[in-house]
């Protein structure tokens, strides 16, 4: 029932029609869509990306959840109490407001009433936090320390394609029309994304979806989720299976060169098709169920933004594709390195966190020479 209760419902039967017609290795797809995918357990293999294992380490029909839930609740109260950490949890109970008028998340609910939900001790609550992403609150559910990412067996690693996507297309045009003595044709790429995506797949077990934080009187509130949580070492792999799918049936049944890297899409075409490979990738999305932000498309254009990089086609057909990453991107980096040399700390978690930035940011320098200068802060990662 809470499948059926979802504001965003994909249209299953085109689903099933459309990963048959184009033979994708994902037969399950349009039926996880309609019953809820599986989160917690093990994760079954889609087919789409290489083999990787990861072993579950626990079990978590055997946890005491009782005791957990006890346990995150004095963590809670604590936190609560404390009046340095007011103005975040009040920025990340505010977000998750916003999803629950949204229809996304629901609650506010008390500890007895989940209980009458799922049973008693029969559902395990991650604790929820806030991530500062583009100047916004986003709600991130731990399911490490729920040890829900422990009681989880994956069998894939994710593999999805960059910002440099956009220079091999134009090579493989490039490398096309020169075989009939044509010259380089102009290019043009344009973006879309899905808003809350992870929101919009569902699970086939929310009593292991269901998060906890204090709420404005200090006291533990309880919230459901009828789709993912963003925290779930499984969300990455079981919400990515539905966007592999679009860019097959975009690619092979309706000739447009696209690609995806989770819920951001690109398209990459010669100037005199991109707006039609454009407009019939958002025309697939919406007639499955699942269209993208309007706010977010970019309509294409000789110069565009993917994923924090800037392509340039304006010398193109001389065989030059300029990119450099964004001067939004590199300033909200400077901001981020400036707040830490002002408080003079970094502990690990933020290391890591300011290392993935780095490391992606300076990855488009030539050779990615700009990497080496990341070692100090690779050692206070490990550390």
């Amino acid at each position: 029932t809470h499948v059926l209760g979802m504001v965003q419902r994909p249209n299953v039967a085109l689903l099933s029609v459309l990963e048959r017609v184009v033979r994708s290795p994902d037969s399950e797809l349009a039926a996880d869509m309609a019953v809820g995918m599986p989160v917690v357990g093990d994760i079954p293999p889609s087919g789409w990306w290489e083999v990787d294992v990861k072993l579950a380490a626990e079990d978590i029909t055997m946890m005491d959840h009782a005791a957990w839930h006890d346990t995150i609740e004095r963590q809670a109260r604590s936190e609560a109490a404390r009046p340095e950490k007011s103005g975040d949890l009040a920025a990340v109970w505010d977000r998750t407001m916003d999803e629950v008028e949204e229809g996304l998340m629901h609650g506010p609910f008390s500890r007895a009433q989940i209980d009458a939900a799922y049973g008693a001790g029969q559902w395990r609550a991650m604790r929820r936090f806030g991530v500062l992403q583009n100047g916004k609150v986003r709600g991130c559910d731990n399911a490490r320390s729920s040890q829900t990412n422990a009681a989880t067996t994956t069998f894939e690693k994710l593999g999805c394609d960059g910002p440099d996507f956009s220079a091999k297309v134009a090579r493989a045009f490039a490398a096309e029309f020169e075989k009939y003595g044509l010259p380089v044709p102009a290019m043009m790429g344009g973006t879309d994304d899905l808003a809350n995506a992870y929101r919009h797949v569902p699970s086939r077990t929310p009593q292991y979806t269901v998060v906890m934080m204090p709420g404005p009187d200090g006291q533990p509130a309880y919230f459901t989720l009828p789709g993912l949580n963003f925290g779930l070492a499984s969300a990455v792999l079981q919400f990515n299976r539905f966007p592999e799918l679009m860019v097959a049936v975009a690619r092979r049944l309706l000739g447009v060169v696209c690609t995806h890297f989770y819920d951001d899409y690109a398209v990459v075409e010669p100037s005199f098709s991109a707006k039609w490979g454009q407009w019939a990738l958002r025309a697939l999305h919406t007639a499955v169920g699942f269209p993208f932000a309007p706010k977010k498309a970019v309509d294409v254009s000789p110069r565009f933004v993917f994923l924090g990089v800037v392509t340039d086609f304006a010398r193109v057909q001389e065989g030059v594709v300029l990119m450099h990453v964004s001067k939004e991107r590199v300033d909200k980096l400077v901001a981020l390195l400036e707040n830490l040399l002002e408080e003079r700390e970094m502990p690990p978690s933020v290391a890591a966190h300011v290392c993935g930035k780095l490391a992606f940011t300076l990855s488009w320098t030539f050779g990615r020479v700009g990497r080496a200068c990341l070692q100090p802060l690779f050692g206070a990662h490990a550390t």
